[in-house]
């Protein structure tokens, strides 16, 4: 089943912030704590299995999709050009739930929109909570690695796609099972933006995989999200259970 949905969520955030009492250099800051309450809204492409409605005490693991920067907007068909939604539209079925949310054309992916859409999803639909996965390409590529250092527990697995992000990160996401990809010669996204993040979180010790394409330029994501292997090595991965086979 595919549908296109609007999501309307509240998030709560708390935010520290220390304020001064006046202009005196002698006076001490004093810091309080309030509660902002955040308003978010957005659309995005639903698919759910083909046995969803026949199986109404099973629940299902989810992937949500990020697209790129040319996807952006307000046509929901434009995010089915790449990835598991183009899958789709060729008529490919999958035994997730999919969500492919489309990002506005004022900037990237934001971190507390994507937390709502989940956070949603899992209300409304049956979600396996053990098997959440996470995966983007290029601008969705960056937001993968945001979105899965703002919440590492959340997600089982994660593979973002010509992407980049800072390796400050690392220690945040280094418990999380990464399969990445980067075309070795990417005029969009050099690859230079990802490897020192790889590099450290392979210094932690975490389960990466770093696939570099020779001669690859930026569309080195098609090949992966056509094939089976990507979604079965999700499947191996259970947020408690550990790893399932073999990566």
């Amino acid at each position: 089943m595919v549908g296109e949905v609007t999501f309307l969520d509240m998030v709560v955030f708390i935010a520290a912030m220390a304020l001064g009492q006046g202009m005196q250099a002698a006076q001490t800051p004093e810091a309080y704590t309030r509660n902002v309450t955040i308003q978010v809204q957005g659309r995005y492409l639903l698919y759910l299995p083909p046995d969803y409605a026949k199986n109404p005490h099973k629940r299902y693991p989810l992937i949500l999709f990020l697209h790129g920067s040319g996807e952006r907007g307000t046509d929901l068909d434009k995010v089915k050009v790449h990835g598991p939604p183009k899958e789709i539209e060729k008529g490919r079925q999958f035994e997730f739930i999919i969500l492919s949310p489309q990002c506005d054309d004022r900037g990237g992916w934001q971190v507390p929109s994507l937390m709502g859409l989940l956070d949603e999803a899992e209300h409304k639909f049956r979600v396996d909570k053990d098997r959440e996965y996470l995966t983007g390409l290029s601008m969705g590529g960056m937001g993968t690695y945001a979105l899965a250092a703002a919440q590492p527990k959340r997600f089982a697995a994660i593979a973002p796609i010509s992407g980049a992000a800072n390796a400050s990160i690392a220690p945040k996401i280094k418990d999380i099972p990464i399969w990445a990809t980067h075309g070795d010669h990417d005029p969009s996204v050099n690859i230079a933006g990802e490897q020192p993040l790889i590099d450290a979180l392979r210094q932690l010790g975490a389960e990466v995989k770093f696939d570099v394409i020779p001669g690859g330029l930026h569309d080195v994501w098609t090949p992966v999200y056509q094939s089976h292997a990507l979604y079965d090595w999700f499947l191996r991965h259970t947020l408690r259970g550990g790893v399932h086979g073999t990566s």
